[in-house]
């Protein structure tokens, strides 16, 4: 067969995608991310199969993500076997992967990045942060040579902003780097209406209503909003603020004894693991998105752009790849990172600048990361790879 009738059969069955990694539950950026590009790519024609490689449970403290359990290393053994399966029975012409970006999260991915080689499918690596650019210079000549190894594997590597590019500097050649930024669920941009009535019924001299949106782990800064809720107190400033997501585990008794034990408390509230309707509730009545993250292994806070999608102002760090999505002053103020004092004064200047604020960060969610904008992006750095 002539290479141009290759081609045209190729365009003439439908593309098929594997796309292997987290889906929710639990509820994290990353497993957020691959159930709205599932959706999108069926939407765009595509044949999508889905290999979940999230052992069920809580969200893991960061001392345990990227550790080879016993759950983990069962469950990526029957997720190879599924991969296998589905590559040999549906002949899914790309395989798309979200790794993890520890040493251990990124081996745990080798195996499924061997099959589809093995098999001739382009494997395209997704990452939803940059962690690699602090655990690549401690590894031993051994685990990097075996990070070598596998990013080899990888036709194109996709990281969510051009601040994360640089931690594959003489890793992966730059015409192999690709950056998508995140987007927001569809049911997580409110309606117009729903705005109209949020900036009609805004008042200067009303309590002020924060939101930290995140699963709750300290270096999320969660101690630092509950801190600079004290500081508030003792100015006397009116306000409310709401805590919503997954705890992790080993730090789920310190962060219950704070919001009980704090002074500020009567003005805090813990909504759990918001979703849906709920989680919608939260964001609509928000005036501020408050997430001063110093996470080690942040990426590109889907959080953020789910304030922006409900006409929120953001206070936020400068941190990861926050900066590529986020300007200070536009779309809300960069607090410093542990200064709960620094929390105080963003939190006061976005609720004094609000009605100019939000109605900018709607329309920036609203032309630029729309779950249908993130798919798009992703779409393409797929066809690209179908087409080589």
């Amino acid at each position: 067969m002539k290479r141009s009738e290759r081609s045209a059969s190729k365009q003439a069955r439908p593309r098929g995608v594997l796309l292997i990694g987290p889906f929710p539950e639990p509820v994290t950026g990353m497993s957020v991310a691959n159930r709205m590009l599932a959706a999108e790519l069926r939407k765009r024609g595509w044949n999508v199969a889905c290999i979940n490689t999230q052992a069920r449970g809580a969200v893991q403290d960061l001392n345990s993500q990227g550790s080879m359990r016993l759950g983990v290393l069962a469950s990526t053994i029957y997720s190879l076997t599924q991969t296998c399966f589905q590559l040999l029975r549906n002949r899914h012409s790309i395989v798309y992967v979200t790794p993890g970006q520890s040493f251990l999260g990124l081996l745990r991915y080798l195996p499924f990045s061997v099959v589809g080689k093995l098999l001739g499918r382009p494997i395209i690596a997704h990452f939803h942060g940059g962690n690699l650019r602090f655990a690549y210079p401690l590894m031993s000549a051994l685990q990097k040579f075996m990070v070598r190894l596998t990013l080899r594997c990888y036709r194109r590597c996709i990281v969510l902003s051009p601040f994360f590019t640089t931690m594959f500097k003489d890793l992966v050649a730059a015409k192999r780097l690709a950056t998508c930024s995140n987007g927001v669920e569809d049911d997580a941009l409110a309606s117009q209406d729903l705005i109209a009535a949020k900036f009609s019924a805004y008042q200067p001299d009303e309590a002020i209503k924060i939101l930290f949106l995140s699963n709750i782990i300290r270096s999320k800064g969660v101690l630092d909003v509950i801190k600079a809720c004290e500081i508030l107190v003792r100015k006397k400033v009116k306000f409310v603020c709401s805590f919503a997501g997954s705890i992790d585990p080993d730090f789920s008794e310190e962060f219950i004894r704070r919001l009980k034990s704090s002074p500020a408390s009567s003005h805090l509230n813990y909504h759990g693991i918001a979703s849906g309707l709920a989680k919608r509730r939260l964001l609509a009545s928000a005036h501020i998105l408050c997430l001063p993250t110093y996470y080690p292994v942040e990426g590109q806070p889907i959080a953020i752009l789910e304030g922006y999608a409900n006409a929120c102002a953001v206070v936020c760090t400068d941190h990861a790849g926050i900066s590529d999505v986020f300007k200070d002053g536009d779309n809300g103020f960069f607090c410093e990172k542990k200064n709960p004092q620094s929390v105080v004064k963003a939190i006061e200047r976005a609720f004094d600048a609000f009605l100019r604020i939000a109605p900018y960060n709607r329309k920036v969610a609203a032309s630029k990361y729309r779950q249908s904008h993130f798919g798009e992006r992703v779409h393409r750095q797929l066809v690209l790879a179908d087409s080589n």
